[in-house]
């Protein structure tokens, strides 16, 4: 069965957040409730963990990272800057698709 082009992830700030909060809370184990955008990411996560949750989103928002865009999310202060950071990154990789390869509406 063969399918379309992949669809891109919405770069919307909000949304980018909101999927970073649920990677995290995924990859932790823990309750969305017990993350917000506000978190810092030093008290939620270790450094182990944050390389893994860069990896997810990685996969989940279908960019590869440069060894500098990696070390920028990894200092991130907290959960709304590595979703800002996130959807920098989804936008300048949306830019740089074929135009009837774009997906606006995802």
């Amino acid at each position: 069965m063969l399918s379309g082009p992949k669809a891109v992830p919405s770069a919307e700030p909000a949304s980018v957040e909101a999927r970073v909060l649920g990677l995290i809370a995924e990859t932790c184990g823990l309750l969305g409730a017990e993350l917000s955008p506000a978190t810092p990411l030093s008290e939620a996560l270790d450094s182990l963990t944050l390389v893994a949750v860069v990896t997810r989103i990685e996969a989940a928002f279908d960019i590869v990272l440069s060894g500098d865009e990696t070390i920028e999310l990894l200092g991130a202060r907290d959960v709304a800057e590595l979703g800002r950071l996130i959807a920098r990154k989804v936008e300048q990789s949306r830019a740089n698709l074929p135009e009837h390869t774009r997906n606006e509406s995802c």
